[in-house]
């Protein structure tokens, strides 16, 4: 569903419609491959099942890299994909798993980006930001 509203730019509601319905007209194996193609020309997943919570209605969440996401977005970090040092040193300043972050503003030339990460306001190169996958908190 992201694909067609972040890349189509197709409004929620119709987009949740036509997300089932193309889920139910086309088969799963064409849909897994549709899927794959459209993950790989963004860059990160599309949507993911989630079993319960907020979103449970809908069954799905929006998934991106911290790096694509809006300013006064709100995300939880689903993953980090880097590992070494700049894991390490995204998990000292309070990037892991589990933390809600708030996409503040993107500098005049878009890097770096500042984020609200615990209550801390936090500097981060849009590079780093690429290795930190997030679910967005509609």
């Amino acid at each position: 569903m992201s694909f067609l509203v972040d890349v189509l730019k197709v409004d929620l509601a119709t987009a949740e419609n036509d997300a089932c319905l193309m889920e139910h007209a086309i088969s799963p194996a064409t849909m897994e491959k549709l899927s794959s193609y459209v993950e790989q020309q963004l860059g990160y997943p599309l949507e993911e099942e989630q079993p319960s919570g907020e979103k449970a209605k809908s069954g799905m969440k929006i998934l991106k890299k911290l790096d694509a996401v809006l300013p006064g977005t709100r995300a939880r970090v689903v993953k980090l994909t880097s590992k070494g040092a700049l894991g390490h040193r995204l998990m000292e300043m309070g990037i892991m798993p589990g933390t809600e972050i708030l996409v503040e503003a993107y500098a005049p030339m878009g890097d770096p980006i500042e984020i609200k990460v615990r209550g801390y306001s936090l500097a981060i190169r849009k590079a780093e930001a690429s290795n930190v996958l997030v679910e967005l908190i509609l």
